[in-house]
This record gives structure tokens, C-alpha cells and sequence, in this order.
């Protein structure tokens, strides 16, 4: 059977961790440990091996016992602890900038105190314990470091249990409020795909930081657009839940009768792809007419829908969307070695520039 295979993606990538021994803090606001006077910051970097706490053996046997009482997380919730630990990072982010533009005003004014009075001295004390006390500079650090490790290992497990990215790049191709959106009964794998996304939220969140650490002017626009990456990466991986919990395939696979179970539903078949912006009006028209002639000549299909995506932001770059509605999901591998369609995909392969991602759908069954 002719089937269009999408690239791998592995995820060895992370958000970020605590550093090993000897390590100072990297970028914008650097700390070098003879220098008490610079700026730590727990989001450009890793902190100096004098900031990182470490747990006793008591605490560590205590947290082992507290992960073994805790129930497992339904996948659902583990998408809305992902957004929760989303949002908290990003809170500290924002927090963490105004204190360290405070602090760093405070710096640039503590000039010698000799020459103030003691009431003086004693208000600038009770600043600078004030601050100190805002910035908690040992239990900041060691919470965005959890909140990372944490993102980091959500994503991974979500990896493994969440519907493939087909799904998530479908959000400028179907409407979410749709009933086809509601109530498919089962989507055909769980992929490599999916694997795919979380390496690029992954490594999309780190650029955002790193970059954010280059030049603490554009700090505010970086953690704006830090702050609507990710609100997109886990509104698509929200939407993603609903999917996978409305879908009845893998009950429907342990049934002995798998026959009688297809047999009750249709299949949209939809892929997602990477065309040339611009194609000729003869490589367009080639495309038009084998769909039209696909329509209407192989068994199984009872609609076939081709277009461009007008909202590129959203598509992740994917700018075609193609879905072909088959009566049965047996009629599948008849249109996909159907020379008709063979011919299409050599029109495709002619003017796309990556692989499609594929998905398949069940739906309620189509008569038509």
C-alpha cells in the first residue's frame, strides 16, 4: 500500500537543569562567584554551585514515599498541570524581571554609606533586606528548575500517551467547534510525531530564553513571546486531550470482532502539507483535475476536499490541507494503490518541499 512516511524526531532535548559542580551562571547578569555584586538570575542560566540546594537523604526518602501514594496522573490532567507549571514559570519570569531592574537600580545607587546618617543607613538596610527577601534568590532558582524538570518529564510521558501531531497541526483545517472536531471515535496511531512536537516546544521555549539572556532590553518582548509560544503549544496539546479521550479506538481494537467494529464507521484520511507558495496555474490545475478525477472513479470515495491554509502562523508552515472522506476504513488501502492516486502523489511529490503528516480519522458512518 502507497504511503506518504513522516521524518523522526528524537527528544533528547531539555528544558534545563541544575548545573554541575563549578558551573557559574551564563549570559546577561552573570555571576561570578568572587563577585557579589552581579545580578543571579535563574532564566539566563544555570547558578553558581553555592545556590543549589540539595536534598538529604530523609527529604529524598520522604519525596520517594509521596510519589508512590500519588495516583497517577489521567492524561487530561497531566495537559493541565503542564499549562499550570506553564503559567508559573512564566510568572516567575515576569515577577524575577521587575525585582532584578529594582535591584539592579539599587545597586547603581548604593554608593558608600560613611556618609549618611544612622537613620539613613538603617533605611537602606531595610531595603536591601527587603529585596533580598522578594528575590529568595536559593528557592527561586531551585523552583524554576523544578518547574523545568517537571515540563520536561510531562512532556516526555505526554510523548508517549498523546494523540499524534497530525491532530494539533489540524487546528487551522478543522474547526475546533465543529462536529467533526467533537466526535471523532478514534484517531489510527499513536507516532514519532508526537515525539516531534514536545522537541519543538522543547527547544523552542530554550531559544526564547537564551535569547532573552543575549540582551536584557528585549528581555519583555522575549517573555511576551515565550508567554504565546507556549499558551499556543499547550492550548494545541489541550485540544489534543479532547481527541484522545473522546476516542474509542483502542476499546474498539480489543473486541474479537474487528470486522463487524470498522465496519460501523467511515474514514477521512487528511494530510497536511508543505507545497511550494507558488505553484503554476499548470502544476495547480494537474492537482484539481486528478482530485476530480479520484472523486469519481475510485471505489470507497465519497468526497475529497484540497486547499490552502490562509493562516500560516497557525500551520506550523504546513500551507496545504487535503482530506478524502472513504465510505470504510477498508477502503483505504484500495484508494491508496489506486493509480489514480498514484499519479496525484507523483503531481504532489513534484511540488512539495517536506513530508505530509498523515491522520487517519474514524468517524461515524458516512452513506452517501
Amino acid at each position: 500500500m502507497a504511503q506518504y512516511v513522516a521524518s523522526n524526531t528524537n527528544t533528547n532535548t531539555h528544558l534545563g537543569s541544575p548545573p554541575q559542580q563549578g558551573q557559574g551562571v551564563q549570559g546577561q547578569g552573570g555571576h561570578n562567584n568572587n563577585n557579589n555584586n552581579n545580578v543571579i538570575s535563574p532564566f539566563f542560566g544555570s547558578p553558581p554551585p553555592a545556590l543549589i540546594m540539595t536534598a538529604t537523604p530523609q527529604q529524598l526518602q520522604q519525596q520517594q514515599q509521596q510519589q508512590q501514594q500519588q495516583q497517577p496522573l489521567s492524561l487530561e490532567e497531566k495537559v493541565d498541570k503542564l499549562i499550570g507549571l506553564n503559567s508559573e514559570l512564566h510568572s516567575l519570569a515576569t515577577n524575577h524581571k521587575s525585582q532584578l531592574q529594582q535591584l539592579q537600580q539599587q545597586q547603581q545607587q548604593q554608593v558608600s554609606l560613611d556618609h549618611l546618617d544612622q537613620q539613613q543607613q538603617q533605611q537602606m538596610n531595610i531595603n536591601n533586606m527587603n529585596m533580598n527577601q522578594q528575590l529568595t534568590a536559593i528557592e527561586l532558582i531551585n523552583r524554576v528548575y523544578t518547574i523545568k524538570g517537571e515540563i520536561q518529564l510531562l512532556l516526555r510521558e505526554l510523548s508517549l500517551e498523546a494523540t499524534q501531531k497530525g491532530l494539533l497541526t489540524a487546528v487551522p483545517f478543522i474547526d475546533p467547534n465543529s462536529q467533526a472536531a467533537k466526535d471523532p471515535l478514534s484517531v489510527a496511531t499513536y507516532d514519532s510525531l508526537q515525539k516531534q512536537l514536545t522537541n519543538e516546544i522543547i527547544t523552542k521555549q530554550q531559544q526564547l530564553w537564551e535569547e532573552a539572556s543575549k540582551d536584557k532590553d528585549k528581555l519583555a518582548r522575549n517573555v511576551e513571546r515565550a508567554k504565546i509560544a507556549i499558551r499556543r503549544s499547550t492550548l494545541l496539546l489541550k485540544s489534543n486531550t479532547s481527541f484522545y479521550h473522546k476516542s474509542s479506538f483502542s476499546s474498539n481494537n480489543n473486541n474479537n470482532n474487528n470486522n463487524n467494529t470498522n465496519m460501523s464507521h467511515s474514514l477521512e484520511h487528511i494530510l497536511f502539507m508543505k507545497l511550494k507558495n507558488e505553484m503554476s496555474e499548470q502544476e495547480n490545475n494537474g492537482l484539481v483535475n486528478k482530485i476530480e478525477q479520484m472523486k469519481s472513479t475510485i471505489p470507497g470515495v465519497l468526497a475529497i476536499n484540497f486547499g490552502k491554509n490562509i493562516e500560516i502562523t497557525r500551520g506550523g508552515g504546513y500551507n496545504y490541507g487535503y482530506r478524502v472522506l472513504l465510505r470504510d476504513p477498508s477502503d483505504l488501502p484500495v484508494y491508496a494503490d489506486h493509480p489514480l492516486h498514484i499519479e496525484f502523489k507523483g503531481l504532489l511529490d513534484a511540488v512539495r518541499v517536506d513530508a505530509p503528516i498523515v491522520s487517519d480519522f474514524l468517524i461515524p458512518k458516512v452513506n452517501q
